[in-house]
């Protein structure tokens, strides 16, 4: 039989913070429960009211534009842990993403451990990935922008340069996801 969960509660407040003036909000959020494996909830822009409990961050999207909140968006996982206490509101802040490279030779792309480097042996394969993480520690991963008089949204894929000790461009390349 379903019964009305009367247990106490408390606020999430989700913010997404930036150097620029741009707007932005939490369009979506999945949180999990971090202890009890169980719970998944999903949570939109507002603060929800949750149980007392401890939760992750699990992953969502983030819209923002310079003038208007939905003219890009950026999807997130590994969010960060909150703790729900009861008729409190618990605040976590997302965004200022930070990008870092990394290489490592193709042939240890599969690897648990694989040895990143930024020196290789001239004919030698390397992959290339990018993280970006945020300042709670979430990391990004695509970036969409909204189609002109449309509620879809395309992809975005970043441009890679990869140039020598001279400087001198060796290779220049769109990157794709996956």
């Amino acid at each position: 039989m379903l019964q009305k969960d009367t247990s106490p509660r408390g606020s999430l407040a989700v913010k997404v913070t930036s150097d620029g003036p741009l707007k932005s909000k939490l369009n979506y959020g999945s949180i999990k429960g971090l202890y009890d494996k169980t719970i998944h909830l999903g949570i939109s822009g507002r603060e929800p009211q949750l149980p007392v409990a401890a939760y992750k961050l699990d992953s969502g999207w983030i819209h923002y534009g310079a003038n208007n909140d939905d003219d890009w968006r950026l999807s997130f996982y590994e969010g960060p842990q909150v703790k729900i206490d009861p008729q409190e509101t618990s605040t976590v802040e997302l965004g200022k993403p930070a990008l870092s490279v990394h290489a490592i030779d193709e042939k240890q792309r599969y690897q648990s451990d694989p040895e990143e480097k930024t020196i290789f042996s001239k004919g030698t394969k390397i992959y290339i990935t990018t993280k970006i993480r945020g300042k709670a520690g979430e990391r990004y991963g695509r970036f969409s922008q909204r189609k002109t008089d449309s509620r879809d949204y395309n992809d975005i894929k970043p441009i890679l340069t990869i140039v020598d000790a001279d400087n001198d461009q060796v290779l220049s390349a769109k990157m794709e996801y996956g």
